[in-house]
C-alpha cells in the first residue's frame, strides 16, 4: 500500500512518494464487516501539500506473495440506483474504493492561503443563514464534476425511460430548500423532474411530501458546469438526522422526448493496471452522480 503523486497530463496514478510505501501485514479475511487493511508510515509520515492530487494505491507484493488473492472493498457513499420503468428500481455500489488517510496538519503561510471557492461559498452561505445539507462538487467553481460523461435520463421517447437517483443521509435534521444535480440536456422538450425520495430497503420508495418540482433551465452537455435546480418553497422539505434520503431525477411527464445526461462527481476515480497484460495505470469514473443540496438548519 503507498501514496502516489499524479500525472499531469494522464491524471492517473504517478510515481511514488518518497517514504510511502508500507506491506500489509495483517488484513481481515473476506466476508468480515468492517476492518481495515492498514500500515502506518514511520516518523513524521509523508508531507502532501494543500490542493494537490495524490493517489493511495494497492500492489501484489509479487516477490514474497505471488499467490495473494483478494478484493477491495467498495465505499457506500458512491452508491446510486437506476429505474426503467415498468422495472422496479435496481441499485448499485458503485466503484469507489472504501479507504480512511489519517495524518497530522501542517499549518504554513501558503496552506492557510489556500481555500477552494466551493469552501469560500459554504461560509458565506452559513453566514447568510443557508447551510449545505450535502454535495459532492468540486474541486473548484471551474471543476466541479466530469461534464463530459453521465449516465443517461431519458422520457419514454427519447429510446426508452430512464431515471437515476442519489442517496444521501443528513447529519443532522434540516430543511432542504435547493436541490442540484449536475444534468445536463442533449436533445428533446427541456423538461426534467428533480425531487426528493424516501428510502425502501436500499432503493428510492416515494416522494417526500412537495418534495418534487419541475425545471426548463438545463445546461447543455458538454459544457461546463451549472446545476439543474429547483427550490421549495419555505421552509422547505423536512429531513431528519441519520435517515438515508434519495435525489432522483427522471423526465417529466410532459416531457417524454427528454434525452440528457447526469454527470459523475470529479471526487470519486479510481485506477487499474495489469503489467501482464501490457496495461499501465488507467483512471474511471466510480460514477458518484454530482451534486448538492442545500437548506437550512433544523
Amino acid at each position: 500500500m503507498g501514496l502516489y503523486s499524479d500525472t499531469e497530463v494522464t491524471h492517473t496514478v504517478g510515481d511514488p512518494l518518497p517514504g510511502g510505501q508500507g506491506v500489509i501485514t495483517q488484513m481481515p479475511d473476506d466476508g468480515d464487516c468492517c476492518q481495515l487493511a492498514k500500515v502506518t508510515l514511520p516518523n513524521d509520515g509523508v508531507l502532501l501539500s494543500a490542493g494537490v492530487h495524490y493517489w493511495l494505491a494497492l500492489t501484489p507484493d509479487d516477490e514474497n506473495a505471488p499467490t495473494f488473492h483478494g478484493e477491495w472493498r467498495l465505499s457506500n457513499r458512491a452508491a446510486h440506483a437506476s429505474l426503467e420503468p415498468p422495472d422496479q428500481w435496481d441499485a448499485s455500489p458503485g466503484q469507489w474504493p472504501a479507504a480512511q488517510i489519517r495524518g497530522t496538519k501542517v499549518q504554513t503561510a501558503e496552506a492557510s492561503n489556500v481555500t477552494s471557492v466551493e469552501n469560500l461559498s459554504r461560509k458565506r452561505a452559513t453566514r447568510a443563514g443557508n447551510i449545505t445539507i450535502f454535495t459532492n462538487l468540486g474541486p473548484t467553481l471551474d471543476d466541479r464534476y466530469d461534464f463530459n460523461e453521465g449516465v443517461p435520463i431519458r422520457g419514454s421517447k427519447a429510446g426508452g425511460e430512464i431515471w437515476f437517483a442519489l442517496p444521501f443521509i443528513p447529519r443532522a435534521d434540516v430543511h432542504a430548500r435547493t436541490i442540484g444535480a449536475a444534468v445536463s440536456w442533449q436533445g428533446g422538450e427541456k423538461l426534467v423532474r428533480l425531487g426528493l425520495y424516501s428510502d425502501n430497503d436500499g432503493v428510492p420508495g416515494t416522494p417526500l411530501p412537495g418534495g418534487e418540482a419541475s425545471t426548463s433551465d438545463i445546461p447543455i452537455f458538454g459544457q461546463c458546469c451549472g446545476l439543474t435546480k429547483v427550490t421549495f418553497p419555505d421552509p422547505g422539505i423536512a429531513l431528519e438526522k441519520g435517515v438515508r434520503t434519495w435525489l432522483v431525477v427522471s423526465p417529466d411527464p410532459n416531457a417524454p422526448d427528454f434525452d440528457g445526461n447526469w454527470s459523475p462527481s470529479n471526487l470519486a476515480v479510481s485506477a487499474y493496471e495489469e503489467p501482464e497484460m501490457f496495461i499501465s495505470w488507467t483512471s474511471f469514473s466510480a460514477v458518484w452522480l454530482a451534486a448538492r443540496i442545500e437548506g437550512t438548519s433544523p
